[in-house]
């Protein structure tokens, strides 16, 4: 570990470092543990990945609903509980606004 910027930076336990930028070279992985190797990167973490993100960014559109939820069920429980709008200061404090992404349309996706 060693300094950086006024702080701590530890490295030693980092297993797996995705790249998936495009072009990766090796000129560019060898500078990285270069530079990163005196805060404890070993080689042999970073893994060139190809990730194809122009085919999986877009999933879905037209999100226009806006939820109010019980923020403890979501939160605790892992379950989405609606509240009905109401302005009693300590609604605003128990429950979270979720904003919808929309729907996959004609896309074949079976978004769970």
């Amino acid at each position: 570990s060693s300094t950086l910027g006024g702080g701590t930076l530890d490295l030693r336990s980092l297993g797996s470092c995705i790249n998936a930028a495009e072009p990766i070279d090796e000129e560019s992985m060898a500078l990285f543990y270069d530079a990163f190797g005196k805060f404890g990167l070993q080689r042999g973490v970073i893994h060139p990945t190809y990730g194809l993100a122009e085919h999986t960014v877009f999933v879905c559109s037209g999100g226009t609903q806006i939820l109010r939820v019980s923020k403890e069920a979501l939160e605790m429980e892992g379950r989405v509980v609606e509240v009905k709008d109401e302005t009693n200061g300590t609604e605003e404090e128990s429950s979270a606004r979720i904003v919808g992404c929309g729907y996959p349309h004609y896309q074949n996706v079976d978004v769970q």
